[in-house]
């Protein structure tokens, strides 16, 4: 099973984005998102120390870099350009199906 660090108590959660089921603390803003999913993407090993770091209180280091990029994508994935990306995702097979059933409908009507 894949898992992620919390990065406020080091307990191992499922998701990085879902609240600690042992502190009950959830990402909330960009940053603290982001750190997360930086967090959920180290190899086993390094989720490893990083739990134990935070465990024992210290100072949790990821990269900067890494961290910055994925602040960036998540603000590309905010907001309109989700509900687009969904619109375009979802509205190409329910239209399809619609017009299939439609043509059925039309075709039975005709006996």
């Amino acid at each position: 099973m894949t898992w992620t660090p919390c990065l406020a108590c080091g307990a191992a959660k499922g998701a990085a984005l879902v609240a600690c089921r042992s502190c009950g603390v959830q990402p909330g803003d960009v940053t603290d998102r982001a750190r997360h999913l930086v967090a959920a993407e180290l190899p086993e090993a390094a989720r490893e120390a990083l739990a134990r770091a935070v465990v024992a209180g210290e100072e949790v280091a990821l990269d900067p870099a890494e961290v910055s990029a994925m602040e960036a994508a998540l603000a590309d994935a905010s907001g309109p350009r989700v509900a687009a990306f969904a619109l375009a995702v979802l509205g190409a097979p329910v239209l399809a199906i619609v017009g299939g059933l439609a043509l059925l409908a039309a075709g039975l009507l005709s006996l």
